[in-house]
């Protein structure tokens, strides 16, 4: 009972660092709308877009699955393992930057890019492109020096400095720049070069905690090419998934582009940060659940493992109507404070709300599959989202908008929470959805059932 309390313990401490992370970008993003106008912060959305999906490609997946192999290794005194599992996702961060300096340099050189100028978003994309590359390769050493120290069991190290660092260097660059009397052309290239900074000193920070972390682990056997491959199995369907699934309101946030003006950008994407804030306190209800579902699994507790899973959910649909309510009443003050144009987000931040209860209502599935050592099979479900917003959001948006787009949003929240409830119920037989303890699991999956908890 200790240790589990100690884990809850840490995991609340994590999110609710996370969550002030999350606030204190709220205020640079804030400051920005006031002092450069919405599109500024429309164009500064896109920035960061473009730069989180970059950094997620970089390693090729390798970010992803650095926990689960760091932990192994570590755990069975394989230095070498690790080390070369280091230098592989180096190598991909390097390898793919220089492939990306290269095309954009062809394209240059071509003419291509000549018309970027037509579009605005796409020519301040253009124009800060070296920047966004070199802030994407630092991004991409902290994501996987993050996921390695977690697997070295230093939570604490791996979301702490980047959870800090950057949100209050962040909001020191624009305090900076509003002070210094930066324009508004100018804005969004001054904001990127200083993150690129903010993120260059981080990711030297987390390579020094990494390496300093994996100094005690002894050398242990050579690595075997079947193990190169063993990596590629694991990392290939975890960055699909990643992609289409945390970053899915960046990739969003570019199909909108194409469909919306800057000014309507921002006030989507202004809507969207609230929702996230909100998102992140539904997912610490199921991160202070997971030693629980953990231990419950481990002693095949079929029914202690469905009533930890009934208990979040009722506690995470809960705490989904609490935020529902809070957008319901405070909605309309908190977009005031980016200025009078951002009241149009109103709709739009009440049906992302509504979304928050899908979760608690299929259940946490996908955690169930990967906790069964099973994620691959979500991967279908995550691409069929990912097409489905897409496609959405070119049907909805020419008729209704930004509403359009927040229906879009959640029609891919839809077809996540349900496909994966499904593939979860179909696959190991346990029925997640917060209507399963009352009606009961069906008798012809009950062996099934207890033989999955049992593998």
């Amino acid at each position: 009972m200790a240790s589990s309390a100690r884990i809850l313990g840490k995991s609340a401490i994590i999110f609710g660092v996370r969550l002030g992370g999350a606030g204190v970008l709220f205020l640079a993003q804030l400051l920005i709308s006031r002092a450069w106008g919405a599109q500024s912060l429309g164009q500064y959305l896109l920035f960061v877009a473009v730069l989180n999906l970059l950094a997620v490609a970089l390693p090729l997946g390798f970010q992803v699955v650095g926990s689960y192999f760091s932990a192994e290794y570590a755990t069975a005194g394989q230095g070498r393992l690790l080390r070369a599992f280091v230098r592989r996702a180096g190598l991909h961060i390097a390898g793919v930057s220089a492939l990306l300096v290269v095309i954009l340099g062809v394209l240059a050189i071509s003419g291509i890019t000549d018309h970027t100028s037509d579009t605005i978003w796409l020519a301040v994309l253009y124009d800060n492109r070296w920047v966004l590359v070199a802030g994407a390769a630092a991004l991409s050493v902290t994501f996987v020096c993050g996921g390695l120290l977690v697997g070295l069991r230093q939570p604490f190290l791996a979301f702490g400095p980047d959870t800090a660092l950057r949100p209050l260097g962040i909001l020191g660059v624009v305090g900076f720049g509003i002070s210094a009397g930066i324009g508004a052309p100018e804005a969004i290239g001054f904001i990127g070069m200083g993150l690129v900074a903010i993120l260059w000193f981080n990711a030297a920070l987390h390579v020094w905690l990494t390496l300093r972390a994996m100094a005690p682990i002894s050398a242990g056997e050579p690595v075997p090419d079947s193990e190169r491959r063993r990596w590629w199995r694991f990392a290939l369907p975890w960055v699909v998934i990643m992609v289409a699934t945390d970053f899915m309101f960046d990739i969003d946030l570019l199909v909108l582009a194409l469909l919306l003006d800057v000014e309507q950008l921002a006030v989507f994407g202004v809507s969207v940060r609230f929702f996230l804030l909100a998102v992140f306190g539904i997912g610490a209800v199921y991160a202070v659940f997971l030693p629980d579902f953990y231990a419950d699994d481990a002693r095949a507790d079929r029914d202690g493992f469905a009533r930890r899973v009934g208990q979040a959910n009722r506690l995470a649909l809960g705490l989904a109507g609490l935020s529902f309510v809070g957008a319901l009443v405070l909605g309309p003050l908190a977009l005031s404070l980016f200025g009078p144009g951002f009241a149009k987000g109103y709709p739009v931040l009440l049906i992302l709300f509504a979304g928050l209860a899908l979760r608690p209502i299929f259940g946490p599935a996908n955690l169930v599959l990967s906790l069964k050592d099973r994620p691959h099979v979500t991967l279908p479900v995550a691409v069929g989202g990912l097409a489905g917003l897409i496609g959405l959001n070119f049907v909805l948006v020419p008729m209704f908008g930004i509403v359009g787009a927040a229906l879009a949003a959640v029609a891919a929240m839809v077809i996540w929470s349900a496909g994966w409830w499904f593939m979860c119920r179909r696959i190991t037989g346990i029925d997640v959805a917060i209507w399963a303890r009352t009606r009961g699991d069906r008798p012809d999956r009950a062996e099934n059932v207890q033989a999955v908890l049992k593998d």
